[in-house]
């Protein structure tokens, strides 16, 4: 018998999993953060762990999309106002890309 899996459940604990590898990557840096440190943070086995991630370089990737597409929905916002002028668009772009960034 095949397993199915809960596409809403299966989102939900991959968020939950980067949202705890985010903060340990903001504290201990991405190469001083072990798999175990994230599955002590999480309290979960390393099956469940590689269930959402075949690896550590699979969860950096997961990171900076997330990361990715959280600065693109910022900007986006930006370049898409249509009460902005060009000028208005090119400085509020790169203000809004320095606070991401910071």
């Amino acid at each position: 018998m095949t397993r199915t899996v809960k596409q809403a459940e299966h989102a939900r604990k991959r968020t939950e999993i980067l949202d705890a590898a985010q903060r340990l990557v903001q504290t201990q840096g991405f190469m001083q953060m072990s798999i175990q440190d994230l599955l002590d943070e999480l309290d979960i086995s390393k099956g469940a762990f590689y269930h959402y991630f075949d690896s550590k370089a699979a969860l950096l990737e997961g990171l900076a999309e997330r990361m990715c597409d959280g600065v693109v929905e910022i900007l986006t916002a930006v370049v898409d106002t249509p009460d902005f002028s060009a000028l208005e668009k090119f400085n509020r772009f790169f203000a809004e890309l320095g606070r991401w960034k910071g």
